[in-house]
């Protein structure tokens, strides 16, 4: 099947349930929109492609805005996600468990399946065993996620709100509500008429689980727990598979398949005696397996008395849930070398759901190319997981007894000064991350010198690399802002929060943003620091105006510059009425928008921020372009471009040819068009070689109306292909410039 036919047979499938439920016929629907009853059947059989305005004008006819819409991106646009972890490459037994699931995801419409059980039974690796055997039936794809129901005592379980959003953004929907309902009502409706299937691993409560349940049939979900989570099959009919520890002869199958039958049947006393020893735990029995295939001239023997004395040392501890492996554990620890021990207990206080070589060096205070060996190391070992190319993960319980080995084998100091290695990493990779994203944005936070090697973002694919760090980083950057807060380091906390901005501007994750500056805004009050409080109330203002929330960017940008006045700073004042001066734009009130700007370009040339200057007098130039005083407008305007050219801000440069190019754009006459082009050009050319994808894409979608405008229409649909293509690249949905190409494409083929 083409790429994309699937796509087309779910919403076809779609907009005839919709039809029929308003009562429409193919000939009344046709009616409504401009299109033939005949097109509309090829839409319903899933024969013919849909298009976005298609979409959108039956939305409108049928009362059901913006479902069509939001399906025709999630299927079109080859949303699609494949989010299984790599499957075990020997998996053996749990051939009972295995039919019980099978069994029971084949006879429910919408099944779901809790599989429970002890720590260390392989709930995960069996899950994902079965997801990649049943994968084929689910031909939309498969979401994962690992819910750290388990994790140790610092760490928060996830909550469904981040996980609701890295779904909807798998399923290609960028900007997601805040609210955690509307999140959870708008993922069932991208599931509906859908086949997925989702794995929601290591949850804690059903609570964790309930938002995260697709609402009709097609999909299939699988959750993991150490409980059974009885309210899951008292309120969905959820099916429940118990694991025990492996029986005996599925334990030896393991011990065969990763030593060698010919070593087992020449020890099966000691075979017996080392599965005991383990527990029959699958966890332990891989560990200990492992070790012993990779010392070929050790024995079972060797090994079962090895571990017996290990046993015996810990007879001592209380008996909990982890004690079964922990001897096995500890065994496998004593023996890494010190480099790969050093980085194993350094884990411990590793905060991420998962970690590259680049923050392990830091917190471990190795050379990255170590780091980097000691990991891979580690993972031939089994005792942490490859979760995604570059980074692994540790399981649930190997977490537990790092951070147990960080506690016991180093310090209060080293790990104190470990933690502060960490944060300061983060800190110095955000603000490069920033830089990247926006070169010319000013933030004065006077950070200190890296004392720790950070991320510099200084290739020329900076760009995109910052944004693959951050979308990597996104489950752990508010779990660092938190360790920063409760370890004292309140400045750190609130920096790393502001400098991730740029990145949280472009990817709209608005959970990650809400997470990350709620920390930040309570690290900075817990400090008495007026100034972060300031600088993060400042960005959650922008960030409120960018949304839409208008009224209560209005609030917070008051705030913000009492603050600013409060703390005597001249220069975040000065920023913040400008960004009051934007927000009143936005708002349509132009008076005040320039009351605004006069203030902000007063304490600009106080200060000598010739940049300030050139955008407070960009909003009064923005000012007089709404008001059809074109020419002042451009009077204003040249001037901001001056400054920014004095400056060699090629980013200002950028901003003011757009501004300019609105002005040219208005006037309504032609003859200007040709200078608004002019002028789009240069602002393309600048962005580009900025590396500011974002503006540069935004650019071309301007260039593409004016062109439109020209009558030069091939021009046109290629400058809104181009744009279009960069936002798919930044994940970002583009509706307007989505319909635009599509009504041009379907006029370039004579409809």
């Amino acid at each position: 099947m083409a790429k994309g036919d699937s796509g087309a047979v779910v919403f076809g499938a779609r907009l005839k349930r919709l039809r029929t439920d308003a009562g429409e016929t193919l000939r009344s629907l046709a009616e409504k929109v401009p299109f033939h009853p005949g097109q509309l059947g090829h839409v319903e059989k899933g024969t013919r492609r849909p298009t976005l305005e298609l979409a959108r004008l039956c939305d409108e006819a049928l009362g059901t805005r913006p479902e069509l819409e939001g399906l025709w991106r999630a299927t079109m646009l080859g949303a699609r996600p494949l989010q299984l972890p790599p499957d075990t490459p020997r998996f053996v037994g749990r051939a009972e468990a295995l039919e019980a699931i099978e069994s029971a995801m084949t006879g429910a419409e919408t099944p779901i399946v809790v599989i429970d059980g002890a720590p260390g039974t392989g709930k995960t690796t069996l899950a994902v065993h079965w997801a990649h055997a049943a994968a084929r039936r689910y031909s939309d794809g498969q979401l994962y996620v690992d819910l750290r129901g388990y994790a140790p005592d610092q760490d928060q379980p996830l909550r469904p709100g981040p996980v609701l959003e890295g779904f909807l953004t798998a399923l290609g929907i960028q900007d997601t509500p805040s609210d955690v309902s509307q999140m959870s009502a708008l993922y069932r409706t991208q599931l509906a008429d859908r086949r997925l299937l989702i794995v929601l691993d290591n949850a804690a409560e059903a609570s964790q689980v309930e938002p995260l349940l697709p609402g009709q049939g097609g999909c299939g979900v699988v959750v993991t727990s150490r409980t059974a989570l009885s309210a899951l099959a008292v309120r969905y009919g959820a099916e429940r598979v118990t694991l025990p520890p492996l029986p005996p002869a599925e334990a030896e199958a393991m011990l065969r398949a990763i030593i060698g039958t010919q070593r087992v049947d020449a020890a099966p006393a000691d075979a017996a005696r080392l599965i005991e020893l383990c527990g029959a735990l699958p966890l332990a029995v891989q560990l200990a397996a492992e070790r012993l295939a990779s010392r070929p001239s050790d024995t079972l023997a060797d090994l079962v008395a090895e571990l017996d004395r290990e046993e015996h040392r810990l007879d001592g501890l209380a008996v909990d849930d982890r004690t079964a492996v922990r001897a096995v554990f500890t065994w496998s620890y004593q023996r890494l070398k010190p480099l790969e021990a050093k980085v194993f207990r350094a884990l411990g206080l590793h905060p991420g759901v998962d970690m590259d070589a680049a923050s392990v060096a830091a917190l471990s205070d190795v050379d990255g190319a170590l780091a980097a060996r000691a990991l891979r190391e580690l993972a031939e070992r089994h005792l942490i997981e490859p979760a995604r190319p570059g980074r692994f993960r540790l399981h649930d319980l190997m977490r537990t007894y790092a951070a147990e080995r960080a506690t016991e084998d180093m310090s209060g100091d080293e790990r104190r000064e470990a933690i502060r290695r960490l944060v300061l990493f983060y800190l110095h990779s955000t603000h490069s991350s920033g830089v990247a994203l926006a070169p010319r944005r000013v933030m004065p936070l006077h950070l200190d010198p890296p004392t720790v090697p950070a991320l510099a973002f200084d290739t020329d694919d900076r760009f995109a690399e910052a944004l693959r760090w951050g979308d990597a980083e996104q489950g752990t950057l508010p779990l660092i802002v938190r360790m920063a807060h409760e370890h004292g380091m309140h400045a750190e906390a609130w920096q790393i929060a502001v400098c991730l901005w740029d990145y949280l501007q472009i990817r709209r994750s608005w959970a990650l943003w809400e997470r990350s500056h709620e920390i930040a805004l309570e690290a900075a009050r817990s400090a008495g620091d007026r100034a972060g409080e300031g600088w993060v109330t400042t960005n959650l203002a922008e960030a409120a105006r960018q949304r839409g929330d208008l009224d209560h960017s209005v609030l917070l940008y008051e705030q913000a510059l009492c603050i600013r006045r409060e703390t005597g700073d001249r220069f975040g004042e000065a920023w913040t009425l400008a960004g009051s001066g934007f927000l009143a734009l936005d708002r349509g009130q132009f008076d005040e928008a320039t009351r605004y700007a006069d203030a902000a370009l007063e304490i600009f040339d106080e200060l000598s921020v010739p940049e300030g200057r050139a955008y407070a007098l960009g909003i009064i130039g923005d000012v007089h372009g709404e008001a059809g005083r074109h020419d002042d407008a451009l009077g204003i305007l040249a001037e901001s471009m001056r400054l920014v050219d004095g400056l060699g801000s090629l980013y200002g440069r950028g901003v003011f040819l757009s501004k300019i190019a609105k002005v040219y754009r208005r006037s309504g006459d032609p003859e200007l068009w040709q200078r608004a082009l002019d002028n789009l050009d240069g602002a393309v050319d600048a962005f580009s070689e900025t590396g500011d994808r974002w503006h540069t894409a935004e650019m071309l979608d301007r260039r593409g109306d004016v062109l439109r405008a020209l009558g030069r229409r091939a021009e046109a649909q290629h400058d809104w292909d181009h744009a279009l293509r960069i936002y798919d690249e930044l994940s970002h949905q583009a509706p307007d410039v989505e319909r635009k190409l599509d009504k041009a494409l379907t006029e370039s083929m004579g409809r």
